[in-house]
């Protein structure tokens, strides 16, 4: 693929299967930055990379870029990324895989917050999903699949004297004509304090 700066009026080549362009705002900083994803798998592997492009908004701190494994299950070790979508309201990247498999990834930090298997098809075709800052997807059959999230910050205390900071997503995959349907509910733990 080829990256292209209008300001600079340069063009970057790059080794990747599937990108997205996204914003997020660091904590601290007044405006937004602008994210370039993508994800690549090669004979070393999966990588997702996360990078600023362009100059950081006056007063902004620049965003730390992310290189980040991706998972291939061994029953799919010839599988590779074919799209990609963020979700900016959550901060969420969604992955499709040639095999059917979505990867979720935190846009702030890369971690993969999920990863399952949503199709025997190849998913051909994504768009993303505004009213849920989710993703819609096609596939080979013309099923159309839809995968939202929502995203809970739930703090507790917890015995021996420690206080959890968490973030809980609620993800729901499901066929629009009702053909495979579930939730999944994923735990990321962002700290635990010792009050002892």
């Amino acid at each position: 693929m080829q990256l292209y700066s209008v300001d600079r009026k340069v063009s970057q080549p790059i080794e990747g299967h599937a990108a997205a362009f996204g914003e997020f705002k660091v904590e601290g900083n007044a405006k937004p930055s602008t994210l370039f994803c993508f994800a690549v798998r090669s004979q070393a592997g999966g990588k997702l990379h996360i990078i600023e492009v362009g100059q950081p908004a006056a007063g902004n701190q620049p965003f730390a870029k992310k290189a980040v494994d991706v998972f291939f299950p061994p029953e799919a070790q010839t599988d590779f990324p074919v799209a990609m979508q963020i979700g900016n309201k959550h901060g969420v990247i969604y992955l499709i895989t040639k095999y059917g498999y979505i990867h979720l990834y935190d846009l702030e930090s890369g971690v993969c917050i999920y990863m399952n298997r949503i199709s025997a098809e190849t998913i051909f075709v994504t768009a993303p999903h505004e009213a849920t800052s989710g993703i819609i997807g096609v596939n080979k059959k013309g099923q159309v699949s839809k995968t939202t999230q929502k995203v809970f910050d739930c703090k507790a205390s917890g015995t021996y004297g420690y206080d959890f900071v968490a973030k809980v997503y609620f993800i729901e995959q499901n066929f629009i004509k009702g053909h495979q349907f579930f939730f999944s509910i994923v735990f990321r733990l962002d700290s635990c304090i010792s009050l002892v």
